[in-house]
């Protein structure tokens, strides 16, 4: 079966409605007031900074129901602490991809190959540059089409299958101009039907099997031969469910300390305020990479704080259990009608760091705050029978997905992190 491969460097990932976010439950939000709590009383404390803030060992559990039973929650969920003995405050800012990079990317999945360029007629082959071409069945969208004239392999440590026919290239006028893009996306797909292996039920993948190390290995390859293997590590993995392929999500490490692993659509777009969280998602297998989806990179400005104060895990999870209760039971009660039903699950539970919107701030710089994630799915059969998972600011998936952002509490004031709001 004849393989297709797309690239599309883009300057707009996502397009999506005005978003409605639901009715947070959260204590009063003052920035000012939360960076001063910050950096209250602080100790040179060198413990690990799970023996810090008291997390026990095994799975955090807890269960509870509301909106007359039509609500159920359930948590079992294992809960990870960086091994650090203190978690900063980092100033960073919106960037962008860069010509060298995004083309880097290109030679890097076609190795080398001639490229020809499909958006003239005569097919000169193409020379290494970007030019503009209006497609208008795309709207505003400039589309740039380039196609591979020997069909390689993908790039991987056993031969594939995985086919190259041809690549595309898009972004808007001025990004191309000036060299800047938001986003990267490598896509394969049979000739004639798209693959989407970020659209499909996934389950929590078995890291310990041959066939996912080869697959991370794929991955790793990648930012090794990008130079960036010091700052991107694999965050999260699932396996797509009735296929050889994985899901890997990576997440960029500043100045050492992880941060929040996106996973999620609404990530990326307008619910995200002041701009989309980075995502990095691959869908490989053990011969090679069939997807990669990279948006909304960050570069760092400066540290704020060096040091934290943070709240002990046993009063962040008091506030969990009141927060989560009020915000699905707003969600039950406004998608799933009078007598639909909602189950939310908890299985992951991460202290990281996570950006949120700097006060009086320029709109593209934000915080990297120490937050607490809690990652799980949601499901809601409303009442004329239809199911949908992970419903967000009435947005949801066809089918289960794993590394749903549940609730994300600030871990300095136990606030809740709303994606609309950025704070």
């Amino acid at each position: 079966m004849k393989r297709i491969l797309v690239f599309f460097l883009t300057a707009v990932f996502l397009c999506a409605c005005v978003p409605t976010p639901e009715t947070e439950a959260v204590v009063q939000k003052d920035q000012n007031a939360m960076l001063e709590k910050a950096g209250g009383t602080l100790s040179e404390d060198n413990r690990p900074l799970a023996e810090q803030l008291a997390v026990p060992e095994g799975n955090y559990t807890f269960s509870t129901s509301a909106v007359e039973q039509r609500l159920n929650i359930a948590v079992d969920a294992r809960v990870t602490v960086p091994d650090v003995n203190r978690l900063p405050i980092i100033r960073v800012r919106k960037a962008r991809f860069s010509r060298e990079l995004a083309l880097k990317t290109v030679e890097y999945f076609l190795q080398g190959e001639t490229l020809c360029d499909m958006t003239k007629e005569d097919q000169p082959v193409f020379d290494g540059e970007i030019r503009p071409y209006v497609n208008g069945e795309y709207g505003d969208g400039s589309y740039y089409r380039l196609e591979v004239q020997n069909k390689p392999t993908v790039r991987a440590i056993a031969e594939g299958s995985h086919r190259l026919v041809s690549a595309w290239i898009s972004a808007t006028d001025k990004a191309l101009y000036e060299g800047d893009l938001e986003s990267l996306l490598f896509l394969s797909y049979e000739e004639g039907k798209t693959v989407n292996y970020f659209e499909r039920a996934a389950a929590a993948a078995d890291t310990e099997s041959e066939s996912f190390r080869m697959a991370k290995a794929q991955c790793d390859a990648f930012f090794e031969a990008m130079g960036l293997s010091d700052t991107y590590a694999l965050g999260y993995a699932s396996e797509v469910l009735g296929t050889p392929f994985y899901r890997l999500y990576y997440m960029h490490r500043v100045d050492g300390f992880d941060t929040y692993i996106s996973a999620d659509a609404l990530d990326r777009g307008d619910y995200a305020y002041p701009w989309g969280y980075e995502m990095i998602a691959f869908a490989a297998d053990r011969d090679g990479v069939r997807e990669l989806h990279w948006s909304n990179p960050i570069e760092v400005r400066d540290t704020v704080q060096e040091r934290t104060a943070l709240l002990p895990f046993s009063e962040i999870m008091k506030r969990f259990e009141s927060a989560v209760k009020v915000k699905y039971a707003v969600t039950t009660d406004g998608f799933g009608g009078e007598t639909g039903t909602m189950t939310v699950q908890v299985d992951d539970i991460r202290l990281c760091l996570m950006r949120i919107r700097e006060q009086n701030g320029d709109g593209i710089t934000g915080l990297l705050v120490p937050a607490w994630v809690f990652y799980g799915s949601s499901k809601l059969i409303e009442s004329d029978g239809t199911e949908s998972y992970n419903l967000r600011y009435g947005n949801s998936s066809g089918v289960p997905s794993g590394l749903f952002p549940v609730i994300v509490l600030n871990a300095i004031d136990g606030s809740v992190i709303d994606f609309a709001e950025g704070y």
